[in-house]
């Protein structure tokens, strides 16, 4: 009897995939003969405050319509919600040339439309973080953490876009001359 992988779970509430279901197909892609497309976080800027603005029960709907819109903005990608105020966003065809452009489709997408209604109506802003997964990545925990690092960076960033830059190896310390060591004493 041949086994079959069990489909990716779809949230009937949300029309997201579910977080476990992501973090597979993320393991998927870093497999040795896949290692392409990307990995994205969009984090909703000032969620806190709408949150105290809207009251929870209109938040969480603010935030399954805007997963929804990202969901479509995604192309074959797939989406899932990481919190209360961030997706992970799996673009699976994606090439490296390509990843600012996406980004920005992202971005922009959240940014266009107008969520709710009459005076909760909001326009939201978001910081996309990017990682390419050709990077070598161990496992679905090291290209998350990945990531998050690239949003950490976009949150500051003018654009609200960051890629992830994997960390220099430190350059060993010169070591002195005895002439500049003498010097400084």
């Amino acid at each position: 009897a041949q086994s079959r992988a069990k489909p990716p779970a779809v949230n009937p509430l949300t029309g997201l995939l579910e977080r476990g279901d992501l973090i597979d197909l993320i393991s998927s892609a870093l497999a040795p003969d896949a290692r392409r497309g990307a990995l994205l976080f969009a984090e909703i800027a000032g969620a806190e405050r709408l949150r105290e603005r809207l009251g929870y029960a209109a938040y969480e709907a603010l935030m399954i319509d805007a997963g929804r819109h990202l969901q479509s903005l995604a192309d074959d990608g797939s989406v899932a919600r990481l919190n209360d105020y961030a997706f992970a966003i799996l673009a699976p065809n994606l090439q490296g040339a390509d990843a600012g452009a996406f980004s920005r489709k992202l971005r922009d997408g959240l940014a266009q439309p107008t969520f709710g209604e009459g005076l909760e109506a909001v326009r939201l802003r978001s910081s996309i973080g990017a990682v390419m997964l050709d990077g070598g990545f161990a496992d679905a925990g090291a290209a998350l953490d990945a990531a998050e690092r690239a949003l950490r960076a976009a949150r500051v960033a003018p654009t609200g876009i960051a890629d992830y830059v994997a960390p220099q190896p430190e350059a060993p310390e010169q070591s002195q001359s005895a002439a500049d060591q003498v010097r400084d004493a």
